[in-house]
């Protein structure tokens, strides 16, 4: 089955380490995003291994199981960002949700 794994960690050190760990399992394709064909249960014990390098707190783990209909399944460990709070990023200039136009776009 094919994955898509990708994380956002809040310090390089972490960072360093959740990416090392999925480097060894998965294909890269962007800096925080991972494509890797493994079985349900390998990508179970990749997750339980970043898992490990994380600040639940802080960070954020995400993997998404695809089929030709889309994602089928996802799992989150760490920290969620509230749909309210959400901003679009474009070049160098955030672009604030319509729920929180008043308010100043939060990102790391």
């Amino acid at each position: 089955m094919t994955y898509i794994i990708a994380y956002d960690i809040a310090s390089p050190r972490r960072l360093r380490r959740v990416a090392k760990v999925l480097e060894r399992y998965a294909l890269r394709c962007q800096k925080s995003v991972f494509v890797a064909d493994l079985s349900a249960d390998q990508v179970q014990a990749v997750l339980e291994e970043a898992r490990r390098e994380m600040d639940e707190s802080a960070d954020l783990l995400q993997a998404w199981r695809l089929s030709s209909q889309g994602p089928v399944d996802r799992w989150n460990y760490g920290s969620v960002v509230p749909a309210e709070t959400a901003c679009i990023v474009v070049g160098s200039t955030a672009l604030a949700s319509p729920n929180t136009a008043n308010e100043p776009p939060r990102g790391r």
